[in-house]
């Protein structure tokens, strides 16, 4: 299988932060394969949740080989204890600091147990070394990083409790440069919230203006009720936003702690003046909160539809390790499985938990069939039509028959195989 991939900027990072006279090697998993055999001193790997079996099963391979592996990255700080039986080094939190000491150590053979930054780290002087993607297929979009983190405790995210709950950005003028610098007008910003801190936001638009690039993020729904942060957005070249709506029950938004920001009868006036301004939007929709019931699918679907969202994204509630959710669920034994990314048979889609007013298989077969049913040929031709959409007829429909694939694949594809 090889589903829709972008490059990781993290990596690039990671190479950025590595001193000179390093020899830096790249491998993505999901689209090569693993040299094994290749002579090397240190592996290094980010790990996610759900790749943290797929993880652990690269790095036995080079300990097998008496490479030493250290592991980093969301699920090993969430959860260092487990992360260290598969490494020979755990990094815990972010890796500015901890990465060069990290290197060092293993240089002189005194690789530690675990490195845990203490403080966040400056985000000024960032380095992004992309020419370690150099030969590898990705899509022809530009990452880029203004900051990390959100100010906003959704019950359900693991970015809060990851970078404590506040938004730290870089330089405005770093950026601008960094940008200048980058083969492609097509950016995409890969923070969780572009808008998390909106004053430094509006700056970075301002800057972006006078560069005529094009821009897709991740922001929060408040940025249309923010007139000057929206037409700023506008008039940077923002083509595209991620919003993630979550559920059209305002008591499921008020249970995930999203209420206070925007209730769903305010929606479609939100969507209204983004479109407005000539801006597409992929909504992301989660499903299993504790008020969903077996309406809960066709009504959000039929609402997608209506709204003519470019893309829309239909998930149901996964509770990740280090999240209030995962507490929760741990504490009322709801979970299926527990550590559910390491069970044997796990499969994306699966539910790991039981939800309340669904079973477990309804849930799983509701976002498979409303993702089926968003991306039939019918309705990605009749969304066309909205002139947000219209503007870039064929980007749009390309990306809806991508992710149309996409979603064809990537269903019940088995954890802990390689994804390519």
């Amino acid at each position: 299988m090889r589903a829709v991939q972008m490059q990781p900027l993290t990596m690039a990072a990671l190479a950025g932060l590595t001193p000179d006279g390093v020899t830096v090697g790249f491998y993505d998993d999901r689209i090569e394969n693993v040299p094994y055999d290749l002579a090397t001193d240190l592996v290094g790997i980010s790990v996610q949740t759900f790749t943290a079996k797929r993880a652990y099963e690269i790095a036995a391979e080079f300990r097998r080989r008496n490479v030493p592996v250290a592991l980093g990255g969301f699920h090993a700080t969430a959860i260092p204890e487990e992360a260290a039986q598969h490494a020979d080094a755990v990094v815990i939190g972010e890796a500015e600091e901890s990465w060069p000491r990290v290197l060092e150590d293993a240089r002189t053979g005194r690789l530690q147990r675990v490195y845990r930054t203490e403080r966040r780290p400056s985000l000024r002087g960032l380095c992004y070394r992309r020419d370690i993607f150099r030969g590898k297929r990705y899509l022809p979009l530009s990452l880029v990083e203004f900051g990390r983190g959100c100010p906003y405790s959704c019950g359900f995210c693991s970015v809060g409790e990851y970078f404590g709950h506040r938004k730290d950005c870089r330089p405005v003028g770093e950026v601008v440069e960094e940008i200048r610098t980058l083969p492609r007008r097509s950016l995409e910003f890969v923070d969780d919230n572009l808008i998390g801190d909106a004053e430094r936001a509006k700056e970075l638009f301002r800057a972006l203006i006078p560069l005529r690039v094009r821009w897709i993020a991740q922001v929060g729904i408040e940025i249309a009720f923010d007139a000057e942060l929206l037409e700023l957005a506008a008039a940077s070249g923002c083509g595209g936003l991620l919003i993630g709506f979550e559920s059209l029950n305002n008591e499921n938004l008020r249970q995930m702690g999203k209420s206070a920001r925007c209730s769903a009868d305010r929606f479609a006036d939100a969507i209204e003046k983004i479109h407005a301004r000539g801006i597409r939007i992929c909504a992301s929709f989660m499903f299993g909160y504790d008020h969903d019931t077996p309406e809960a699918f066709s009504d959000t679907l039929e609402f997608a539809n209506e709204q003519k969202f470019m893309l829309a994204l239909f998930n149901h509630l996964t509770p990740f390790p280090g999240t209030p959710l995962y507490g929760e669920m741990q504490t009322q034994q709801r979970l299926k499985h527990d550590p559910w990314w390491l069970a044997p048979g796990f499969r994306w889609g699966d539910v790991v938990f039981e939800p309340r007013h669904l079973s477990a298989g309804d849930l799983a077969d509701g976002c498979r069939l409303n993702r089926l049913r968003f991306y039939q040929p019918a309705n990605i031709l009749r969304r066309a039509t909205l002139p947000a959409n219209r503007q870039h007829l064929a980007e749009s429909l390309a990306l809806n028959f991508l992710v149309r694939k996409d979603v064809r694949e990537k269903q019940g594809f088995p954890l802990g195989m390689r994804q390519s």
